[in-house]
Order: C-alpha cells, then structure tokens, then sequence
C-alpha cells in the first residue's frame, strides 16, 4: 500500500507469493496454475468526499536515514493517530513505503505533529498549526518541515 500517484490517497499493488516461480516449475508442481501480473488499484475517490489528509516523511541522521522506528503522532480535529515508519513486514517481508498516512476526516488543519526519533536519546520534534492535504518532510534536527501540496 501506499500513494503511487502523488495525490494523497493511498493505492494498493498486489502480487502472487509464487509469480517468481517459473511456468515450467508450476505446470510441474502446481497443477499448471497461471500467474496473472501485479494488480494496482487507484484510489480516485477518496479526495473527492471532501475528507483531508497528510502524509509524513522522514529524514533521519546517520545510518538511520528513513527513520525506521521513529513514532509519527498528528492531532487533527481533537483526534490523536500515531504511526511508526517501518521496514519489511507481513507475509514475504513486503515492504511498504517509509512514510506515515493520515486520513483526518473533516479537519482541514494539522493541530499538532510530532516526530518521536529512535536516536537512543528519544529526541523529539513537535510542529503545529500546518495545512491538510500535503506531503510533509521532517528533517531530523530542522526547525520546520518542508510541505508540498499532492501532484507536485
């Protein structure tokens, strides 16, 4: 999962555990099963209900640069989700991307965003009232994050 088209919504690609076998090897084993291609599914309607969103990026310092481990908390609307950036998970040890999607409902503003770092020393940064609907990059150490509006 994850946002394929840079619009704010999030995609989905799917594949088969077993599309890395070749047909000789399923005719053989698997009683001929055919592989069809990875399957991608748009999202186009979600940015059309009038709901907002924010997606958060990480730059870490180090030999940590995608800020694996890090706690990603926004506060929108009175609300509080929390996501922590991850590497391989789940079945095959897919991999999804290193950022954190929000879906905030009616709230058009971000109240609160912070960025709980895995440096040892749990360092943290906070960043408050920034506008829904970007693509927000949290430098590890920098004042303000960067933001970018979907399609850019």
């Amino acid at each position: 999962t994850g946002d394929i088209d840079h619009d704010g919504d999030v995609d989905i690609v799917a594949g088969r555990s077993f599309m890395r076998l070749s047909q000789e090897h399923r005719d053989k084993y698997m009683g001929g099963i055919k592989v069809n291609e990875v399957g991608v599914f748009r999202n186009d309607i979600c940015n059309r209900n009038g709901n907002h969103w924010l997606v958060v990026h990480l730059e870490g310092k180090a030999a940590n640069r995608a800020g694996i481990g890090a706690r990603v908390t926004v506060t929108a609307g009175g609300v509080t989700q929390m996501r922590e950036i991850r590497a391989g998970s789940g079945l095959g040890n897919h991999q999804d991307p290193p950022e954190a999607h929000f879906g905030l409902g009616k709230a058009a503003e971000v109240e609160k965003l912070t960025v709980r770092w895995p440096d040892g020393k749990l360092t943290e940064q906070t960043f408050t009232k920034l506008p829904a609907d970007r693509f927000v990059a949290v430098k590890q150490g920098d004042s303000k994050p960067k933001m970018e509006k979907a399609g850019k």
